[in-house]
C-alpha cells in the first residue's frame, strides 16, 4: 500500500507540472488499477494529456483502448491515428499494430505488403510480436518468398525475448524436421515445447506431454 501511496503522490504532483511520463504513468496506475480502483475513463483522460504532451507510450495506449473499445467506443479511426502519432516518436509498439491493420484491413485498405513493412520495422527495434509475425511470414510466404532461413532466424529472435508463440514454432519445426536443413531434432524440439510450456501455453505441453508418452523424447533423426 505504501508503495502505490508513494508512487501516486509523486506522480501526481509530477503530473501538476505536466510531465509528461508522469501523466502516463497515472494513465497505467488507473488503466491497470495498481494502487487506486481500475478506471478506465480516468486512465484515457492521463493518458490523453501525456499524449498531447508527445508521450509515445501514451499515443500507443490511447490507440490500443479506441481500437479495442476499452472505456470509449470503438474507433479504427481514432486509434490509426494515434498509432500514427506514436509511430513519429518511434513507438515499435505502434508499428506493430500498424502492421496487424493492414494484415487485416482494419480501418485501413488491407496490404500484406504495408504491413510487411510494419512488421519489420518493429522486429529491428525488438518488438517480439513483429519478429513472430515476421516468422510466419516468411515460413508460409505472405508477400515474401518462403524462406525457411529467414523463418527460424526471426523465431529465435522473438524466442529468445520469451515470445511462447515463437516458442511453440520453433518446436514444430525441429519436431517435424520441415524447416530446417539439419532435419528432424526431438531434443530442440522439446527444448522449445519445454520453454512455451513452462509459460502456460497449453499447445506446448500438450505436444510436450505427447513427445514423452511416445518415447519420442531424445530420439534424432
Amino acid at each position: 500500500y505504501l508503495k502505490w501511496y508513494g508512487a501516486l503522490k509523486w506522480y501526481q504532483k509530477a503530473a501538476e507540472q505536466e510531465n509528461a511520463n508522469a501523466e502516463y504513468r497515472l494513465g497505467r496506475m488507473y488503466d491497470l488499477g495498481q494502487g487506486v480502483t481500475q478506471d478506465s475513463g480516468e486512465a484515457l483522460e492521463w493518458y490523453r494529456k501525456a499524449a498531447e504532451n508527445e508521450n509515445a507510450d501514451a499515443q500507443y495506449r490511447l490507440g490500443c483502448m479506441y481500437s479495442d473499445g476499452q472505456g470509449v467506443p470503438e474507433d479504427g479511426e481514432k486509434a490509426l491515428g494515434w498509432f500514427l502519432r506514436a509511430v513519429v516518436n518511434e513507438s515499435a509498439d505502434a508499428k506493430y499494430r500498424l502492421g496487424t491493420m493492414y494484415e487485416k484491413g482494419s480501418a485501413v485498405e488491407k496490404d500484406a505488403a504495408k504491413a510487411l513493412g510494419w512488421y519489420r520495422e518493429a522486429a529491428d527495434q525488438g518488438n517480439t510480436d513483429a519478429q513472430y509475425r515476421l516468422g510466419t511470414m516468411y515460413e508460409n510466404g505472405i508477400t515474401v518468398g518462403k524462406d525457411n532461413d529467414l523463418a527460424l532466424e526471426w523465431y529465435r529472435k522473438a524466442a529468445g525475448s520469451g515470445h511462447t508463440g515463437a516458442e511453440y514454432r520453433l518446436g514444430e519445426i525441429y519436431s517435424s524436421g520441415s524447416g530446417t536443413a539439419a532435419g528432424q531434432d526431438m531434443d530442440e524440439a522439446v527444448r522449445w515445447f519445454q520453454k512455451a510450456a513452462e509459460q502456460g501455453d497449453t499447445a506446448a505441453q500438450c505436444r510436450l506431454a505427447g513427445l514423452y508418452y511416445s518415447g519420442a523424447h531424445g530420439r534424432r533423426q
